[in-house]
Parts: C-alpha cells; structure tokens; sequence
C-alpha cells in the first residue's frame, strides 16, 4: 500500500489543494485546516450551508496562501493573526481563536455576502479532542475532530461501481488518498507507519455528513453518494465512509511512500 495523494485545505470549507509532499504534525498535515471562517457568533462556516465555499480557491505563494474568489483575490500571511480574540465552535468543541485581520474578515463578509471572520488558532492547545482509545485526547486544528482522514482507493472504487455517474475522491475531503485493494480495509488499522518517521492510529470510522453530495467543482449539491452509500454503510450513528487518524509521532510524508501497518 502507498500513498496515491495528500490533500490539504488551508481555510475549513474551502477548496482543497493537492500537495506532493508535507510535514506532518500533531493537529495535522501543514497548512491543512490553519483557518475557519466563522460568523458573527462563533460559529463555523461550512459548506453544509454555504456550498458557495467550493468556489473559493488557495494558491500557494512565497510565505502565504492567495484566495481567489470570482475574479477578485487577497492574501493571506502564513502565521499572520491580530490580537483581537473571540470565542468560536466547531461542532460540540468551543475554544478561542484569533482574528486573521479586520481588513480579511471584511473582504471575505462582502465577496461571500455574510458578516464573518476569517480566524487563526495560534495557540495549538487552544482545541482538545477526546476518545475512547489510548491516548485517549489529541490536539486539532479546526478540522470537524481529528487531525488527519484517510480513504482507500479501493473504498471510492467500489462506491463508484454501484453509482450511476462515478464520482471523484474530493468529495470527502480526505487529507491521505492511499492506494488499496480491499474496500474500507483503511477502517480496519491500528497503528501504522507512513515513511521514515511518521506513525499514526486510526481511532474511528468517518461519520459523514452532507457535504459529500457536493460536487467540489461547481458546488451543486445532489442526492449521491449518500442515498447509495446509506444501502451498505449506513450504522448506528450515520454514514461512514474514510478513516479518522491521529498523529502519534510526526514526520514528513510524500505521494508514493509506502504504509507499514503495525498493530
């Protein structure tokens, strides 16, 4: 088993950008999920509400990301934030988060046409998840709740028999593409290796939600693949599809390199 790609997504909800390679850290791949769009009390912005995100599009320049949105653009300093601080939350999880800019959060409120902010988490202990599995808590970006997901090939292959038109992996927003044989085999792991250093533990399968019946490049949504994957994924607490992974010891990762499963 390799890995086939490693996707990141500079600001949660936003397009993804595929990389050739990456440091892994403990919330993460670098760069993936460092900023979140949240409105005026907190809350994130997602596509589950605003599909539109599917358009805003990262480019990576010399010590920053440029956003595109319809023709118009900003950039966005790596490790730039203000001091100006708010309370936000992403699902149950709510922790203090920095404003990037007020001249940011204003271009993002009138080209999106919503009052928001584009936020930072400096502090890298700022959000904590728990589990049932040792280590039993993991730091997080603003990721939906764990710093890393995987999907198999394999997994996408065998949806895309059952569906009328196929659909392409972007749609679960997956940081590690990994190349399999055997459908959701990547559900089945404990721990393994990816390169020289870096070793993670799958914790749970991905519970998904609606964004997967949107399609990534004109931000239409649909009724696949869930209606088609409730058939023979749907379990006790929803729709799972993909792994969630933790960081156990971190290390740098490329496309090609191969897994060693260890537990």
């Amino acid at each position: 088993m390799t890995i086939k790609g490693l996707y990141i997504y500079p600001i949660k909800g936003i397009s993804g950008v595929s990389i050739i390679k990456s440091n892994v850290e403990k919330n993460g791949l670098q760069h993936d999920r460092r900023y979140m769009l949240a409105d005026m009390e907190g809350q994130m912005i997602s596509q589950r509400n605003h599909p539109v995100l599917t358009q805003v599009r990262p480019t990576r320049i010399a010590g920053a990301w440029s956003i595109q949105y319809k023709g118009n653009t900003i950039d966005v300093k790596d490790d730039t934030f203000s001091d100006v601080q708010y309370e936000v939350e992403v699902w149950d999880s709510r922790f203090r988060a920095n404003e990037v800019s007020l001249k940011i959060s204003t271009w993002f409120s009138e080209h999106l046409g919503m009052p928001c902010r584009l936020m930072a988490m400096p502090n890298k202990e700022a959000r904590i998840n728990e589990f049932q599995k040792p280590p039993y808590k993991t730091t997080v970006s603003f990721a939906d709740g764990y710093p890393i997901l995987t999907l198999g090939t394999a997994s996408l292959a065998y949806l895309n028999d059952k569906l009328d038109s196929p659909i392409q992996a972007d749609r679960f927003r997956a940081n590690i593409l990994i190349e399999t044989t055997e459908p959701h085999v990547e559900d089945s792991w404990t721990d393994f290796k990816i390169g020289e250093q870096l070793v993670c533990r799958n914790i749970k399968a991905c519970v998904r939600c609606q964004v997967i019946t949107i399609d990534q490049e004109t931000g239409l949504k649909g009724k696949e693949p869930t209606r088609t994957l409730a058939s023979y994924r749907k379990f006790e607490k929803g729709i799972y599809f993909g792994s969630n992974v933790i960081v156990m010891s971190e290390g740098i990762i490329k496309v090609g390199d191969e897994i060693e499963l260890l537990a």
